[in-house]
């Protein structure tokens, strides 16, 4: 790479290290990502309680992201680790920031369109988060995550037809899921088609177990809530949590 090209690179260098002092100091930052990739997702917004798939491979874009020389590769690491940092501290205009800059140099890189999709999910942005899914579906055809994440979109924006259809895909490679079939209950129910929604509740009970009775009272469910097989399967869900 030529000195001219690296210029960008270096001027986003710059940026970084501004930014990263207002966040907080790097260790604090790989100690704050390590402790909470796993768990402690950011929530989206509350007029549809569906949550963001977790993404158990935050770090896949040094893998996957195309050949770059080692200064280059340490300037996008840092950055999409800051991006990701400043997710999980809520700082969602800086996350989007970084994500964004990294995706100028990086646009496949996996963590950092994660990353910019759920900030933008989060501060109620759904039209250009679905862009951004909508995008990194196209690079990870077959992942689950982005395309329930997709799918969640949609829903968000109303467009339940869509949001079944990628839920439905995302099955294909998560069939174990049992947030994905609860979240296809809600969506079903809120675009009141009855029983699609008590079949897919019925079979998120038989993944989920007692676990989804902390959903039963979403206002998601309300088109069903009085039906009989819902009533069923809360009622045995109940006993059986009462058992343990």
């Amino acid at each position: 790479m030529t000195n001219r090209s690296l210029i960008p690179l270096i001027l986003v260098l710059t940026s970084i290290v501004i930014l990263t002092v207002i966040l907080t100091n790097t260790g604090t930052v790989r100690r704050e990502i390590a402790r909470k990739h796993q768990a402690d997702l950011p929530k989206p917004a509350d007029r549809m309680p569906i949550r963001l798939q977790p993404d158990n491979s935050l770090n896949r874009y040094l893998i996957e992201s195309k050949p770059v020389n080692p200064a280059e590769r340490l300037a996008l690491d840092k950055m999409t680790m800051n991006a990701s940092a400043a997710m999980h501290l809520e700082n969602y205009e800086a996350a989007i920031d970084f994500a964004s800059t990294t995706l100028v140099f990086d646009p496949q890189n996996y963590t950092a369109l994660s990353v910019l999709g759920k900030s933008l999910f989060v501060t109620n942005r759904f039209k250009e988060a679905e862009a951004v899914y909508m995008r990194q579906a196209f690079f990870y055809k077959k992942d689950p995550v982005v395309l329930s994440n997709l799918g969640y979109t949609y829903a968000q924006l109303r467009n339940y037809k869509a949001a079944l259809e990628m839920l439905q895909n995302a099955l294909r490679y998560d069939s174990e899921s049992g947030q994905i079939l609860l979240s296809m209950a809600g969506i079903y129910a809120l675009d009141k088609q009855k029983n699609e929604a008590l079949e897919y509740f019925y079979l998120a009970s038989l993944k989920l177990g007692t676990k989804l009775l902390d959903a039963i009272d979403e206002p998601m469910f309300d088109n069903i809530r009085e039906e009989p097989d819902f009533k069923n399967i809360t009622k045995a869900l109940e006993a059986r949590s009462l058992q343990k």
